[in-house]
């Protein structure tokens, strides 16, 4: 009975810690912003995701110049498809509908104020160009 109690106590830790790193978050930048030398401006588009099993949550910057505000966006992820959404004062809804695969994200970007959505290409890289 005492040898049944210990196993069971080796097998509840032992699921207990591989759900745990099942769970585990991820934080991940992906981001296509250049730097103009001439302006000293930055400019592009770049996403800081926390990825946590099947959820996300992150920060998309929109550099037009400046280090951009950060729109908090949050949705779901898959190895196949991300779906983000957040709220901005300034730009309204943000939608972002993309995969990750290779070091790369490629996304559909949709702003409530842009004539129309917005494919990007964003290289995975190791940190973000401003944080707040």
């Amino acid at each position: 009975m005492r040898l049944l109690k210990v196993l069971l106590i080796f097998a509840l830790g032992a699921m207990i810690r591989t759900n745990a790193q099942g769970q585990s978050s991820q934080h991940q930048v992906y981001s296509n912003v250049a730097y103009n030398e001439e302006a000293g401006d930055l400019i592009g588009t770049e996403l800081e995701l926390n990825l946590q099993g099947k959820s996300a949550t992150g920060q998309l910057r929109i550099y037009q110049g400046s280090c951009a505000d950060p729109i908090a966006v949050s949705g779901t992820f898959s190895p196949h498809e991300m779906r983000l959404a957040g709220q901005s004062g300034i730009l309204g809804k943000v939608e972002i509908v993309g995969a990750i695969k290779a070091g790369e994200l490629r996304a559909t970007v949709r702003l409530a104020l842009a004539e129309k959505p917005e494919f990007v290409i964003l290289k995975k890289i190791p940190k973000a160009h401003c944080s707040n």
